[in-house]
């Protein structure tokens, strides 16, 4: 199977704290936690893209137009539709949100701009210490949700690397849920 940046950060969750799976399902992305990783088939991607219109979003097939629509996401990958709009900050530091929110400054080197290497994230947050407070719960869910956004849903060009204007989102993990994260996902899918 490919080290894709998708199936190592599905291959990490299999390991997560309970507690920290329920926070996870408590701000919303509990669904995608039963998410197995994936063999991708090169060829069919391939396929897809020559079938693929820009100009009305869908893939011609010779049937009809098929597209994926809010509802596809829903069932599929259970992130809310309802809510509020996602916007963020996408400039000024933002580096210096990951003390607070995740415990930790990246090394130089897993950061650039306003992005932080994935595996970075994947490596410092494996194991959850044996004595942890209610902050360090909720930091290392707050970066496994990072993980799941950066490397899983919201993937760029640059698939290894996450930007930090998701981080800020989580700051309050009760709040997570209220915004319509299934929208966002369809926006960066289109």
């Amino acid at each position: 199977m490919p080290k894709t940046s998708c199936n190592l950060v599905l291959k990490n969750l299999n390991n997560l704290h309970p507690r920290v799976k329920q926070l996870i399902d408590q701000a919303g992305f509990g669904h995608i936690l039963k998410i197995q990783p994936v063999e991708i088939n090169h060829h069919l991607i391939i396929a897809l893209l020559e079938r693929w219109r820009t100009k009305t979003l869908t893939f011609h097939f010779p049937y009809r137009e098929i597209t994926m629509t809010l509802e596809d996401v829903v069932v599929q990958l259970g992130l809310p539709i309802d809510g509020e709009v996602i916007t963020s900050i996408s400039s000024g530091d933002l580096v210096a949100w990951c003390e607070p929110l995740l415990g930790y400054l990246p090394p130089t080197g897993c950061a650039s701009g306003n992005m932080i290497k994935l595996s970075w994230l994947n490596n410092e947050f494996q194991q959850l210490p044996n004595d942890v407070d209610k902050v360090a719960f909720a930091q290392h869910t707050q970066a496994h949700i990072l993980s799941l956004i950066g490397g899983l849903l919201m993937q760029n060009t640059i698939s290894s690397w996450v930007h930090l204007m998701y981080l800020l989102l989580l700051l309050d993990l009760h709040s997570v849920s209220n915004y319509s994260w299934g929208s966002i996902f369809l926006a960066c899918l289109y």
